[in-house]
């Protein structure tokens, strides 16, 4: 693991106790319509032993989502266990009881040793189509801005990529407009508050594209799609259906990805793009503490000397010039992490805070 790899990893767990974390995802799974697991995080954070094994997450990681992701996963991979029926597998109801608790006690002595060998490889990679609805609005204010098309896209943590792909659905936003293909996969159109958001009249040319992760996922893969289903809730029925239609979709798309540290590979990568330069994050670098969020600005900056770089992102922003203290993310609220646009040039950064959003792609915020 490369020294600015454990730098990023130190941003999420470290400040607060895993029984805590537990407690505040009971609420962040409870405003994502997942009561099933809001209840047993509850439950768990009151269990010391299933608090130690969540503890033996990479440092960093979400543990409790990390935690049951493992978990998931591992009753996906093996749907005859005894334990799926009280897990989503099968017509049972989904209820955090007494029941389901001691089994899933029992489920963790019985493969300990594999879920604390996702929790020590595996990093929270969730990717949802319908973050997509966060693309076009932050695209749609470059072009609102006379920002030229075609764009060279580059995501940092891509996961799958399919928001690095964002332009192969078809969105409807009501009153805002219809972009893309019918025919495409259909994204759910979220809901707006604040400002008229800034939904383009065309679909954004994107010339080339490329993906940046540590480990990237390729939807071919069964383990990987296994890895991606497991991190959505058993509970979430709708939108595990509409990842694997999603991955489904990604795998027919060619997608140049690049595995390996973004602080790394952006460098080498950014003087050989052939068009207008774009970088994307979503929900990426709020798992980077602020003093690796810091060094990717300062790179950006440094990079833009040779060339305009514009940046836009949907995260939890721990450096946002203005900002007196890092803002926490809170659970209880809809709108959880920013909106961003900034333009590098000539090594000089011009912030843009657009708005606010939630993590599902549901629901827009936009101020600007």
């Amino acid at each position: 693991m490369s020294e600015e790899t454990t730098k990023w990893l130190g941003a999420t767990s470290t400040a607060i106790g895993v029984a805590d974390e537990f407690r505040r995802w009971a609420v962040r799974y409870a405003n994502e319509d997942s009561p099933f697991l809001a209840a047993l995080s509850i439950r768990c954070a009151d269990d010391e032993e299933l608090m130690a094994l969540a503890g033996e997450a990479t440092p960093g990681q979400p543990q409790a989502l990390i935690f049951f992701g493992a978990v998931h996963s591992l009753v996906l991979a093996n749907p005859t266990d005894q334990f799926g029926r009280h897990f989503g597998i099968g017509s049972m109801p989904l209820v955090a009881d007494d029941a389901t608790f001691a089994a899933l006690k029992d489920f963790c002595r019985r493969w300990r040793s594999e879920i604390i060998a996702i929790l020590k490889r595996r990093t929270v990679q969730i990717t949802r189509q319908r973050r997509a609805n966060f693309v076009l609005p932050l695209l749609g204010h470059l072009l609102q801005k006379g920002v030229a098309e075609p764009f060279s896209l580059v995501e940092i943590g891509c996961s799958a990529g399919l928001l690095t792909v964002f332009d192969n659905y078809y969105f409807d936003f009501g009153a805002y407009g219809r972009l893309g293909d019918p025919a495409y996969p259909h994204v759910g159109a979220p809901s707006f508050a604040g400002n008229r958001p800034p939904i383009p009249a065309h679909m954004p040319k994107i010339a080339e594209r490329f993906g940046v992760d540590l480990n990237p996922v390729d939807p071919l893969d069964p383990s990987e799609r296994i890895w991606m289903e497991g991190l959505v809730a058993p509970d979430a029925k709708e939108e595990r259906r509409e990842l694997r239609e999603a991955l489904d979709a990604r795998a027919q798309i060619p997608l140049e990805t690049i595995k390996g540290d973004a602080m790394r590979v952006l460098p080498e990568l950014l003087p050989k793009l052939k068009h207008t330069s774009c970088v994307l994050h979503s929900f990426c670098i709020y798992q980077w503490s602020a003093e690796l969020q810091n060094e990717l600005h300062e790179m950006l900056r440094a990079a833009s000397r040779a060339r305009t770089i514009y940046r836009v992102g949907v995260d939890l922003i721990r450096d946002l010039p203005g900002r007196k203290e890092p803002r926490t993310l809170d659970p209880a609220a809809v709108f959880v992490t920013d909106m961003v646009a900034v333009t590098y040039t000539n090594g000089d950064a011009a912030w843009e805070h657009l708005g606010a959003s939630d993590g599902l792609g549901r629901h827009i915020k936009w101020l600007a």
